[in-house]
């Protein structure tokens, strides 16, 4: 059985690729980056919920592939929502 999931998590940022006045960087401590994301739950830990987008059947090896594979620290999510229990026929 593989979940379907909604999580809205935090991930780090940065300001620019440059150097910035020290006005510019304190004033961004108070910006956020809030990602929301679904995916298939691969595997979940403690630490990590592995979440992938797309699930592949590769009938000549038999076996199955995933698409576009994301880690996300449990330390990092706000929320998690579960969408749908579903199996997967591949």
């Amino acid at each position: 059985m593989e979940k379907i999931v909604l999580v809205t998590w935090r991930d780090s940022s940065s300001l620019s690729n440059s150097w910035e006045s020290e006005e510019a960087a304190m004033e961004f401590i108070d910006d956020e980056c809030i990602i929301t994301q679904v995916g298939f739950v691969l595997e979940e830990n403690k630490k990590y919920i592995l979440l992938c987008s797309r699930v592949s059947d590769f009938s000549q090896s038999k076996t199955k592939g995933y698409g576009d594979v994301f880690k996300i620290p449990k330390s990092c999510i706000i929320k998690q929502k579960v969408l749908k229990n579903n199996k997967v026929n591949t």
